[in-house]
C-alpha cells in the first residue's frame, strides 16, 4: 500500500526575507459520514462540521436550543369563551321559561274556555227556569180564572137551590093561607136573579 506525499509547507526564512508558502493543494476536506449502523443497534445523531472548516479549528459550543415561547392565545379567549358559556345557559334558561309559560298559558286558556262554556251551559239553563217560571205564572193565571168561573158557578148553583127551596116551601102551604103569602113572598126574593 502506497501513501502519497504529504504538500510540503514553506513558513519562510527565519530571517523575514522570504514570506510563507501556501502548499499548490489544500488539505483534503472533511466530510464526516455517520458509520453505518448495525441491525438493531440505535443510532445516535451526529453534529458535522461545517464544509469548508479546517481541520485544526476550534468548533464553537453549539448554543442550547431556546425554548420556543408558548403560544399563549389572546387575553380575550377567556372571556369569549366565558361569554359564549353564559350565553348557552341563558338560552337553556329562557328556552325552559318559554316553554313553561307556554304551558300555563295555555292551561289558563283552557280553564278559561271551559269556564266560558259552563258560564254558556248556566245561561241555558236560567233561560229555560225563566221560560219555565213564565209558562207556569200564565198557566196560574189561567187557573185562577178557571177556579173565579167555577166560584161563580158555585154561586149561581146555591141561589138556583135556594130558589128551589122557596119554591118547593110554597107549595107545601095551603092554598089562600097566610103561609102562602108569606112563602110567596119568599119564593120571590130568592128567584129574582132566575125567574124575575
Amino acid at each position: 500500500m502506497t501513501y502519497s506525499q504529504p504538500p510540503h509547507y514553506s513558513f519562510g526564512d527565519a530571517d523575514g526575507g522570504q514570506p510563507p508558502q501556501q502548499p499548490s493543494s489544500g488539505p483534503p476536506g472533511y466530510s464526516p459520514q455517520p458509520p453505518e449502523a448495525y441491525p438493531g443497534q440505535p443510532t445516535a445523531p451526529t453534529t458535522g462540521m461545517p464544509a469548508g472548516m479546517p481541520m485544526g479549528a476550534p468548533m464553537a459550543p453549539v448554543p442550547p436550543p431556546q425554548p420556543q415561547p408558548q403560544q399563549g392565545g389572546s387575553p380575550l379567549m377567556p372571556v369569549l369563551a366565558i361569554a359564549s358559556a353564559l350565553c348557552f345557559v341563558g338560552a337553556v334558561l329562557f328556552g325552559i321559561l318559554w316553554f313553561q309559560a307556554k304551558g300555563e298559558t295555555d292551561d289558563a286558556d283552557a280553564r278559561a274556555s271551559d269556564a266560558e262554556s259552563l258560564a254558556d251551559d248556566r245561561a241555558d239553563e236560567i233561560e229555560s227556569l225563566e221560560a219555565d217560571l213564565t209558562a207556569a205564572q200564565d198557566e196560574l193565571g189561567t187557573l185562577e180564572e178557571e177556579l173565579s168561573d167555577l166560584e161563580s158557578q158555585i154561586t149561581d148553583v146555591e141561589t138556583m137551590q135556594g130558589c128551589l127551596d122557596a119554591l118547593e116551601a110554597f107549595y107545601d102551604t095551603e092554598v089562600g093561607s097566610a103561609e102562602e103569602e108569606a112563602a110567596g113572598a119568599e119564593l120571590t126574593v130568592a128567584c129574582a136573579e132566575w125567574v124575575y
